[in-house]
């Protein structure tokens, strides 16, 4: 062996050396609890990871050993544990008092600059069926038929001094009735319809929270894919971020 292949020999053996002792490294890091929660109601768990926010479908004990922030509408409490038994969260303050989960919007751990949007919730009524009628399908007999499952939020999304309306609307039901499921999500910005959804699957919708998940100004949407009624820990859930005057898919379903 000449000098040259022993030198060849050496780079490659110290160069299989690096590999060898960096992969370990990178695979911790990869694989390495954040500790960083994002509850929403009894029905969502995010986990803050180096590739964005995993899904978290069942309890464990990492969630629980945190501390959390936990904002209602009107308040912000620090250092709160969680418990949890039988399908419910129980959220206890620093001064050991509980807190009612029906008020609260969002619990997180070692996150910082949460900042919840500002929105009211309602069902449409009969002045928004000319809105439905330009939203969806031509074909569509009754429109009447989606009042019932078409919920409305009132928000100024781009801080303009003017409200938005952002609709899903549904006539899908546990109960097969015959007609042709359609399932749309839409905002309706300075009178026009601005679709949201571009699904064909015509699963409904349902927007669970909206807010600004790591302090870039820009709002995402929480969205429930795919459930009429229970949503759970398993269900399909994506995040939507509010960018150029649309919402656009930023992570879908894990």
């Amino acid at each position: 062996m000449n000098k040259n292949e022993k030198k060849q020999l050496i780079i490659a053996s110290i160069i299989l050396l690096i590999f060898v002792i960096l992969i370990p490294i990178i695979n911790y890091f990869n694989n390495k609890k954040s500790d960083q929660f994002l509850i929403f109601g009894d029905y969502l768990i995010y986990e803050k990871s180096h590739e964005g926010w995993k899904q978290v479908k069942e309890i464990n004990d990492d969630i629980l050993k945190q501390k959390y922030t936990v904002e209602t509408e009107n308040n912000k409490y620090k250092d709160v544990s969680l418990s949890y038994a039988s399908g419910t969260w129980y959220y206890m303050d620093e001064d050991y008092k509980n807190i009612d989960n029906k008020d609260i919007r969002v619990a997180y751990s070692n996150l910082k600059n949460i900042l919840l949007a500002k929105f009211t919730r309602e069902y449409a009524g009969e002045t928004d069926i000319e809105i439905l009628e330009e939203a969806l399908p031509n074909d569509i007999k009754d429109i009447k038929s989606f009042l019932p499952a078409t919920s409305k939020i009132t928000i100024d999304i781009d801080n303009d001094g003017e409200n938005e309306y952002i609709f899903t609307t549904t006539n899908a039901s546990l109960s097969y009735t015959g007609e042709k499921e359609v399932s749309k999500m839409f905002m309706v910005k300075n009178n026009e319809i601005i679709e949201i959804s571009n699904d064909e699957s015509n699963e409904p919708y349902s927007i669970m929270e909206i807010l600004d998940l790591d302090n870039n100004g820009k709002y995402e949407m929480i969205v429930n894919k795919g459930n009429i009624d229970l949503k759970l820990l398993n269900s399909c859930y994506q995040i939507y971020e509010f960018d150029n005057n649309q919402w656009k898919l930023k992570q879908d379903c894990q």
